[in-house]
C-alpha cells in the first residue's frame, strides 16, 4: 500500500483516555446522585464533541446537575498528576518515528477540541510529530462522519484518498 500522509485519531489510538474520561464521568454522576453506566456512557464513544455532550445531557437529565458535572469531570481531568493522565498507547512512539524518518506527514483529527489535542498531545512529547491538527469542534459533522479527516488532510496538503 502507497500513501502519502498518515491521519491518526487521538483518544484510544494513540492516547489511553477513553477509559479514564468514562470513569470520570460515571464516578462524578454517581456523586452528584445519578446512577450513569458504563453502557450509557458508550453511547458517546466515536462522536463528535458536541453530540456526546448533547447525550450526555440527556442522560443526566436535570440541565443544573449536568453543568455541575460537567464542571466537576473537567475540573478532575485538568488537574495535574506527576504522571501524564492519559499516556501514549503502546508502539505509538515506535510508529511516529518511523513515519517521521520516512518523511511522511502525520496529522491528528479528533472529535476532541484543539486545545485539549495540543494539551494531551504535549503532554506525552508527541506533538512535534504532527504538522496538522483538526478538530471536531471545526466540521458541522462528527464522527463516524469523515470530515474531521478531510479536514486533517486538507490541513496536510494531502488529498484523502492517498492518506491512511
Amino acid at each position: 500500500m502507497t500513501f502519502s500522509a498518515a491521519l491518526f485519531d487521538m483518544d484510544g489510538l494513540l492516547v489511553d483516555s477513553e477509559r479514564t474520561i468514562m470513569n470520570t464521568w460515571l464516578d462524578v454522576s454517581n456523586a452528584h446522585g445519578v446512577a450513569l453506566t458504563v453502557a450509557d456512557y458508550l453511547q458517546i464513544v466515536g462522536r463528535s464533541f458536541a453530540e456526546g455532550q448533547t447525550i450526555l445531557a440527556r442522560l443526566i437529565g436535570d440541565a443544573d446537575t449536568f453543568d455541575a458535572v460537567r464542571m466537576r469531570v473537567r475540573e478532575q481531568l485538568a488537574a495535574p498528576e506527576p504522571h501524564p493522565k492519559f499516556p501514549l498507547k503502546p508502539g505509538a512512539l515506535a510508529l511516529l518515528d518511523t513515519l517521521a524518518q520516512a518523511g511522511i506527514p502525520c496529522a491528528v483529527a479528533s472529535s476532541s477540541a484543539q486545545e485539549v489535542i495540543r494539551a494531551r498531545l504535549d503532554a506525552v512529547g508527541v506533538l512535534p510529530y504532527f504538522q496538522a491538527i483538526a478538530s471536531g469542534t471545526e466540521v458541522a459533522r462528527g464522527k463516524p462522519d469523515p470530515a474531521v479527516y478531510r479536514l486533517a488532510a486538507e490541513r496536510l496538503g494531502v488529498p484523502a484518498h492517498a492518506c491512511v
